[in-house]
């Protein structure tokens, strides 16, 4: 039977393994063009977080921690080979989200460099607009 901290360490591990699958998915659904469903997978990701900070030990005071300092979820003086599979999925999940942060990046570049020219387009358009107050005339001859 494995100890405590073994089937912590299995629990944390089965955690970021489901958030590496679903930040693999979002980066998958951003190239797609689907934010619907990238958006729709952050409510999940907050909820397997949620489970992971629960399953991880506190090994520091998080207010002895500077404000830029994250705690980790690593195997809490666990076995290295624990904490080595925990640090590869991590790393994993950092990347995809890096990957998922520069498309998303382009993107916005691509959408604020389009914004001038829909402005033109809506205001040309504008020039074309009768107002429905206004009487109008028909002219049978032309």
């Amino acid at each position: 039977m494995p100890a405590r901290g073994e089937r912590s360490a299995e629990a944390r591990f089965g955690v970021l393994r489901e958030v590496l699958a679903i930040a693999r998915a979002q980066h998958d659904a951003l190239e797609a063009d689907a934010i619907e469903e990238f958006e729709a997978m952050l409510d999940r990701r907050d909820t397997l977080i949620a489970q992971l900070q629960a399953l991880t030990p506190q090994l520091v005071d998080l207010d002895e921690l500077p404000e830029n300092v994250i705690p980790f979820p690593g195997a809490a003086l666990g076995d290295v080979e624990d904490a080595m599979a925990l640090d590869t999925v991590i790393r994993g999940i950092l990347e995809h989200d890096r990957r998922s942060e520069l498309l998303l990046a382009a993107r916005m570049d691509a959408l604020r460099a389009e914004l001038p020219a829909l402005a033109a387009s809506e205001r040309l358009a504008q020039g074309y607009h009768v107002p429905d107050d206004e009487p109008r005339f028909i002219d049978e001859r032309s």
